[in-house]
């Protein structure tokens, strides 16, 4: 006898709400403390992004106290987007953060949101007013994965405010792309070259500032390549958002 998805659904929800995961980071219960799925102890051990950082993608680095305030990284890639920013880097708990979330559906964890979000106020500040656009996955991997962790990122981050932010996946993928864990910058870029396109009839307001949202920036392509299809659709100042970084 097979249950509809909707039961499954509802089931999964209750059995998180009254038996929710251990920690990430140490993989043991979590009591007591300010957070829901993240013990006192771990989160202490995020490694949060403070200044100074690259104001084009958010990686921290004493480098970057110079008059461009761009890495090295960000001066090659020449990234058509305006402003980046990460929450932590994706190392340790950061990292295990992340991954619980993307390969394992755990999106409890985005319940945290709220309270860890407190720790990086700049990260809060890019985000005020704006209009969040997940990095879309193609259909294909999505009917396998069941779920889009950007959208999930997008919508736990736009709860984060008081008026929350307008989430819009208005991003499609167009083509089913290698993952891009073990490829270099060069092929990050070859593979996701021209992979999304804005979704029919999508109305775009070019008074609004635009966020894409994605789980980690590595090279900034995939972030890139969203952002190339919004300005080239007429919007005028497209940024990035990421978790991690790294």
């Amino acid at each position: 006898m097979s249950f509809p998805k909707i039961i499954l659904q509802t089931v999964q929800a209750l059995l998180e709400i009254l038996m929710p995961g251990d920690c990430p980071g140490c993989h043991e219960p979590v009591e007591g403390g300010p957070f829901r799925r993240l013990c006192k102890l771990c989160a202490g051990n995020i490694d949060w992004i403070c200044r100074p950082f690259c104001d084009r993608c958010g990686l921290p680095s004493p480098s970057v106290a110079m008059v461009s305030r761009h890495c090295s990284h960000c001066r090659d890639l020449q990234p058509s987007f305006g402003k980046g920013r990460a929450l932590f880097l994706s190392t340790g708990v950061g990292r295990s953060f992340i991954h619980e979330v993307k390969y394992h559906g755990d999106r409890t964890l985005l319940s945290d949101l709220p309270s860890l979000i407190l720790s990086n106020r700049d990260f809060l500040d890019h985000l005020e007013n704006a209009v969040l656009v997940p990095v879309p996955l193609h259909r294909r991997r999505l009917r396998h994965r069941g779920y889009n962790q950007s959208v999930w990122i997008a919508e736990a981050l736009s709860a984060c405010f008081d008026i929350p932010l307008k989430v819009d996946p208005i991003l499609v993928r167009t083509r089913n792309t290698r993952t891009q864990t073990r490829l270099s910058r060069e092929a990050r870029m070859a593979n996701v070259k021209n992979a999304f396109a804005l979704k029919p009839g999508t109305r775009l307001d070019n008074s609004r500032r635009y966020v894409v949202v994605d789980d980690v920036f590595t090279t900034g392509s995939t972030l890139d390549a969203c952002a190339g299809v919004l300005l080239e659709s007429g919007l005028e100042q497209v940024d990035v958002a990421t978790l991690g970084h790294g």
